[in-house]
């Protein structure tokens, strides 16, 4: 029989923790997210109310699935709203035609239920097609999914834009960073909230910028009306970390080829089976609204951040790959395709359940306009 509950810390922290390297990701490349040394605290950016389900078989005492349950405020057309995410929702294979899931959405529906959110975020793997099948089709039991839009991420090496970048940027505009002039951050803050009023949906900033989670090194691109171009490069290594468990037979095999090879194509290299993946997120880049189609200063500003991060880090992340997630509809794909780069498709969902009468208008709202998501946040 199996109980769902949800966790307690720091009792099933291990538990946790080994559930996640027991269940990697399916695919060519078999991937977990180890959130050592502390489970919940690795969920920090994700929400300030954070509660982790699982479900415990009852017998062995251990651990069969888990799904996180988060809230925070989110900019809604620049207005302060409630809402959640749902992540790292998995469930052990044997237990798939159980009534597991099912009970699993019913607890989480009455934590909801219980909670303020008017609906949660949630994406997924675009080639994940079962698990998409799934929870569109509106079984009983489970909430609403309604689409929102498809998710492009762009993994980079520390070399992906030495061949586009336009490095006399120096001379035209001023090039700040937070380390040498902590007063940046501020600005940047007040910067990205008044952005705000003109996407559907973003994070809400001033909770992200105050959080005490990894390190985080702000740059900005600036001329005689202020901040054209700013982001952030945020380091969750010390609670999030991706490890590569396995790769498939052919990816095995090229992987030194592929690794020789990128020193000349600048893509990221693949690390060894069993180890970690050295991530940097791209955080909070956002532009004046009157140099979106400044593509060559952006990619110059990205190259300045990237390399004087690599040179005043520790060695350990000196090859650092750099993470970035934009919203397909966004105009910087077309200038982001051309750079060497993995790309990773995933489906971006709101979700909730029926009987909340403005979650219907909040997703109305987000459908209509720009949205921004964060990838170090998902």
């Amino acid at each position: 029989m199996v109980k769902i509950e949800l966790a307690e810390f720091p009792r099933d922290n291990s538990s946790l923790l080994s559930f996640s390297k027991k269940h990697p990701s399916i695919g060519q490349i078999s991937l977990y997210q180890d959130r050592s040394p502390n489970y919940y605290d690795s969920l920090t950016p994700e929400g300030e109310i954070k509660q982790v389900v699982i479900g415990r078989d009852l017998e062995s005492n251990e651990i069969i699935g888990v799904g996180h349950r988060t809230e925070s405020n989110f900019l809604i057309n620049g207005n302060k709203t409630r809402l959640g995410m749902l992540s790292g929702l998995k469930l052990d294979p044997k237990y798939k035609s159980t009534t597991a899931l099912p009970r699993g959405y019913k607890y989480f529906r009455d934590l909801d239920s219980e909670g303020k959110s008017l609906g949660y975020f949630t994406t997924i793997q675009s080639e994940n097609y079962h698990s998409i099948q799934v929870l569109e089709s509106g079984k009983a039991g489970l909430p609403k999914y309604q689409f929102i839009s498809n998710l492009i991420t762009y993994t980079f090496s520390k070399n992906s834009f030495n061949k586009y970048a336009n490095r006399n940027l120096t001379t035209k505009f001023k090039i700040f960073n937070s380390i040498d002039d902590p007063s940046i951050v501020p600005r940047i803050l007040n910067f990205l909230t008044d952005q705000s009023k003109h996407t559907s949906v973003c994070p809400d900033y001033s909770r992200l910028f105050g959080l005490d989670f990894g390190e985080k090194i702000f740059y900005t691109m600036e001329d005689d009306k202020g901040i054209k171009f700013c982001l952030c490069l945020w380091n969750q290594g010390n609670g999030k970390n991706w490890i590569v468990k396995k790769y498939n037979l052919p990816l095995n095999f090229i992987r030194p080829f592929y690794n020789g090879f990128s020193n000349f194509n600048s893509y990221p290299k693949m690390p060894k089976e069993n180890s970690s993946i050295p991530n940097m997120y791209i955080s909070f880049l956002n532009s004046r609204q009157d140099a979106v189609e400044a593509s060559s200063e952006l990619l110059g500003l990205l190259d300045f951040a990237i390399r004087s991060y690599s040179n005043f880090s520790p060695p350990r992340i000196r090859d650092s790959i750099y993470t970035f997630t934009l919203d397909s509809s966004h105009n910087l794909n077309q200038i982001l395709k051309k750079i060497p780069a993995w790309v990773i498709h995933s489906r971006a969902y709101f979700v909730y359940w029926e009987g909340k009468a403005k979650s219907q208008e909040i997703y109305n709202k987000i459908q209509a306009g720009n949205r921004i998501w964060e990838i170090g946040c998902l």
